[in-house]
């Protein structure tokens, strides 16, 4: 897929960020920069809040190449609001000759006098702008002149405010920006267009008349008022035309399209050419410009997509999804952050199951997934369909990582639970199932992992089975299980490669066993997601028991209640409020060969914890005669290449 920069980088934070021309200047220091007759009156020393924000001018960028600093420009001009006790209120311009700086005084014309108990500033200066109750009335230009690396000075709304004087003859005033924009290069056929055009497409109303409240606060309101615009037109340079590569800027009102954006480029200067459109959700945040390169390239802002970021919390092998919407990740290997995957060349796929005997439509869980350097992107139905599916990054045709995107409305990590005598949530159902209670029947079963493996694979689709082996597994879009006997090749590597295959052996899927794969601290390769992990059960040392209450999962010491009659096959365990409990479905497992046996007569839930070449896991099983579950929350001896549940444990 062709490689763009996705609108809208770090779209939440109220702090620009952007890729912009650096100037050499310092900017450490007020400039104090006075006119040839400095008024003997009242100044302004004005400033832009945190230093970040954006203007006219772009200063040196950051160690971090993260932003550009605020620079006032020469003779820049504002007006200032305040209410003369004599003359009423009064809208002034100063000016500053100061060049350069993230700081800078401005004075009022000589004949001016300041005075009052209250200040309004409004960048840039406006006569026919007005202040009343707080409230400004102003113009966003709705045709703009473009300016290399930079705005239409006039275009780019800022506002601060002042309640008292910091001395006799000075006003101290922060300033914070009011509008959003996009910011964008050209590719060869920049000298051609006489125009370009930017729309909502659902005809938001974009520049024009504006009033902005709560001015003197770290979020000023803009809103359009009468005769406002749904577009904004940017004209060439003055005596100049639009150059390929070069930052141009557009600036308009900050809000959402919810259907997208349209672009045109205008080789004719009266006619609209076809619209080159982006069709996502984007948000544009105030004080934020959206990055686009080459953005007149035909079917650009097509691949535009903006997305909640998952990750915010830490990364992870698996993402839950609550809510409809669109949704990124970073490209990295598990939860270590420091592994990033290069080279990726597409992004899809692999299967997607609702977690029933029928399959669902492809699409219908995850939907629209594409990439850019750093994320992958998907989309969710607009009326969430609960499910799980699996997106795999490729370089070429080998797969370099994957993903498991857990869709459930009722979110299992929200409804956490903590077993009665233990300090560590769990969550409230099986690794990728879709309902916690059992009423849900085979909902409840959730996804079966091989130890130490990322990727999970469908589980039992019912609740029971009169033989065993007998049940179905989960369908899936991408059909039958699909098995790979267990060689000299098969690594972690082929596995990482092969996230869709259940690798079968008599013992173990790999051919030369690791140990470390899943453990107390958690692991690259653990499949809960960020803050949680795989359990820790009690432990063998020599040939004691040793127990670790505060840490492991379960224990013979938790008081539970079981049940199999009926629909329900699974236990209780009592919760610490002593009355609610937490339901663990005897689900049966997927043997070695991949085959599905016992379901409903015997389960594992499995640990991080190893015991000699096997495993730890909490087991439970149907005593036939008595009609009883007997329950073992650390029977050792697992073999790694079975395909077990996992119950997720908090991760602290």
């Amino acid at each position: 897929m062709e490689n763009f920069i996705v609108l809208m980088r770090r779209l939440f934070s109220l702090i620009s960020s952007f890729l912009l021309l650096s100037v050499a200047i310092s900017c450490d220091t007020e400039i104090q920069i006075y006119p040839d007759e400095p008024n003997p009156g009242i100044v302004l020393n004005a400033s832009f809040v945190g230093g970040n924000s954006t203007k006219t001018e772009f200063g040196r960028m950051t160690s971090t190449h993260s932003y550009a600093e605020v620079l006032w420009s020469y003779r820049d001009s504002l007006s200032l609001f305040f209410n003369n006790p004599t003359d009423g209120p009064k809208n002034v311009r100063l000016i500053t000759k100061q060049s350069g700086g993230k700081k800078a005084v401005f004075y009022p014309d000589p004949e001016v006098q300041i005075s009052g108990t209250s200040f309004v500033g409004l960048y840039p200066y406006n006569a026919d702008a007005s202040l009343s109750n707080g409230v400004i009335s102003s113009v966003i230009p709705s045709v703009q002149t473009a300016k290399e690396a930079s705005f239409d000075p006039s275009a780019m709304l800022a506002v601060g405010a002042a309640s008292a004087f910091s001395s006799e003859t000075e006003l101290d005033m922060d300033f914070y920006n009011v509008c959003s924009g996009i910011c964008f290069t050209l590719t060869a056929n920049a000298g051609q267009y006489k125009r370009i055009v930017f729309k909502g497409n659902n005809g938001e109303l974009i520049s024009g008349p504006v009033t902005i409240s709560a001015v003197g606060t770290s979020e000023p309101l803009a809103s359009a008022a009468d005769g406002a615009s749904d577009s904004v037109e940017l004209l060439p340079p003055n005596n100049g035309a639009f150059k390929p590569g070069v930052e141009y800027y557009i600036c308009f009102l900050p809000q959402e399209f919810t259907s997208g954006f349209s672009m045109y480029f205008c080789t004719d200067a009266q006619q609209l050419p076809a619209a080159e459109k982006c069709t996502a959700s984007v948000k544009f945040s105030r004080g934020r410009f959206a990055v686009v390169n080459v953005a007149d390239t035909h079917g650009k802002l097509g691949k535009i997509r903006t997305g909640v970021a998952l990750d915010e919390l830490g990364t992870a092998n698996c993402y839950v999804v609550s809510k409809p919407g669109c949704y990124k990740f970073r490209m990295v290997k598990g939860n270590d952050e420091s592994q990033t995957l290069s080279g990726v060349t597409s992004v899809a796929v692999l299967w997607e199951t609702v977690n029933t005997t029928t399959a669902p439509a492809v699409g219908s869980v995850v939907d629209n997934v594409v990439f850019n350097g750093q994320y992958i992107y998907f989309d969710t139905p607009a009326k969430l369909k609960d499910g799980n599916a699996i997106i795999a990054a490729y370089k070429d045709n080998d797969i370099l990582w994957s993903w498991h995107i857990w869709v459930c409305a009722d979110s299992p990590i929200a409804n956490a639970q903590t077993i009665i005598g233990k300090s560590r949530a769990m969550l409230d159902r099986n690794l990728g199932a879709l309902e916690s209670n059992p009423n849900g029947y085979a909902l409840c079963n959730g996804l079966i992992y091989q130890w130490g493996r990322k990727d999970p694979f469908p589980g039992a689709a019912q609740s029971y089975s009169e033989t065993s082996p007998g049940g179905s597994l989960i369908a899936t879009t991408a059909g039958a299980l699909k098995l790979l006997p267990s060689n000299s090749e098969v690594t972690v590597e082929y596995a990482v490669k092969h996230p869709d295959a259940f690798i079968t052996n008599t013992k173990n899927w790999l051919y030369v066993p690791d140990a470390t794969l899943w453990a107390e601290e958690k692991t690259i390769y653990d499949p809960c997601p960020a803050g949680w992990k795989v359990p820790t059960t009690c432990k063998f040392v020599g040939s004691s028991t040793v127990h670790d209450l505060d840490n492991e999962a379960w224990s013979v010491d938790e008081s539970y209640w079981q049940r199999v009659a009926g629909q329900y096959y699974g236990m209780f365990f009592t919760l610490s409020d002593g009355s609610s409990r937490s339901w663990y479905p005897n689900a049966g497992y997927l043997g070695c060969d991949g085959v599905l046996y016992m379901l409903g007569e015997y389960c594992c839930y499995w640990s991080c914890n190893r015991y000699g070449d096997n495993v730890y896991a909490m087991e439970m099983y149907k005593n036939n005669s008595t009609g009883k579950l007997t329950y073992t929350p650390y029977r050792g001896g697992h073999k790694r290449g079975e395909g077990n549940y996992v119950r997720c444990i908090e991760d602290k």
